[in-house]
């Protein structure tokens, strides 16, 4: 549940929130990290599922969205 809280956290923010390339890669990091501790055994998981959509949505609106630095 925790996850998913996370997950869907980042979704939203990586969708909807102008935001420079290093504020997004500091998101992706600090989630990362953060599903780390919640789920250490299963990263090779996180890695392929949620990673993948972060970049899709990356490529969706970053464009978009993208702040200059």
């Amino acid at each position: 549940k925790a996850l998913q809280k996370l997950v869907d956290r980042t979704c939203y923010l990586l969708a909807n929130v102008p935001m420079t390339e290093r504020a997004r890669d500091e998101l992706l990091i600090t989630t990362r990290r953060e599903a780390e501790r919640l789920i250490p055994d299963q990263m090779d998981t996180y890695t392929l599922i949620y990673e993948a959509r972060f970049y899709r949505l990356i490529e969706q609106f970053g464009g978009r969205h993208n702040l200059a630095e």
